[in-house]
């Protein structure tokens, strides 16, 4: 694991002219996933020994890769925080201290169509400043009607998934009640979720700079 790699000068430098938070940061970076860790209250077992503490974690468990991180203001005040976010056991706060400056969090992983590692380049940094200025080109207007839009196809997804739960179990039980030995309610309502959701990969949303063959 290296913790201590960086990406080249001109990457972040780029970058920066899209923005800087109150700190002075920029609003977009790239970092290396090894490199990230985030504090975690709770109740640690080391061994026979039990510590209750604030530890660095890493904050991507996938495979060591390039990722375009955005800088967001934490969205709650510090009194929302340490009500929402206290353990009771540990006495701590579970997602560490209050984040008075404010969180960076993955947008972009930088990977192949296959999940392979790519390096970074001046051609992917290009690719994400594009993609930067689109979306800080978008009036509140827009902004809003998608947000909308998201939240009314979110509740259709919900309303899709129930009717389909309900008509799974019926048909699979009709009258007879669930045993859980030999239904197959459970199989198919997990097909009905999905997979979980990824950042998308670079190579995912441009295949043509990665492989020239692939159509634009």
């Amino acid at each position: 694991m290296d913790r201590n790699r960086k990406a080249p000068d001109y990457v972040n430098r780029t970058l920066r002219r899209f923005g800087l938070n109150p700190w002075g940061e920029p609003l977009y970076r790239v970092v290396w996933s090894e490199s990230r860790w985030k504090w975690v209250g709770g109740e640690f077992h080391d061994g026979f020994r039990v510590v209750r503490e604030y530890r660095q974690v890493p904050m991507y468990r996938s495979t060591a890769r390039w990722i375009l991180e955005v800088w967001k203001p934490t969205p709650v005040s510090p009194e929302q925080w340490a009500r929402d976010e206290y353990c009771p056991i540990s006495g701590l706060m579970k997602s560490g201290p209050y984040p008075y400056k404010g969180e960076y969090w993955g947008s972009i992983t930088v990977e192949g169509l296959k999940k392979e590692y790519l390096e970074i380049s001046p051609g992917i940094v290009k690719f994400f400043a594009d993609l930067i200025s689109k979306s800080t080109g978008v009036t509140p207007w827009e902004a809003f009607v998608a947000k909308r839009d998201a939240v009314e196809a979110e509740q259709k997804a919900l309303s899709k998934l129930r009717r389909a739960i309900i008509s799974d179990a019926i048909s699979a039980f009709g009258n007879s009640s669930y045993s859980g030995a030999h239904g197959k309610s459970k199989e198919k309502t997990k097909n009905y979720l999905g997979k979980a959701m990824q950042m998308p990969g670079f190579g995912q949303m441009q295949p043509h700079l990665i492989d020239p063959t692939k159509p634009h």
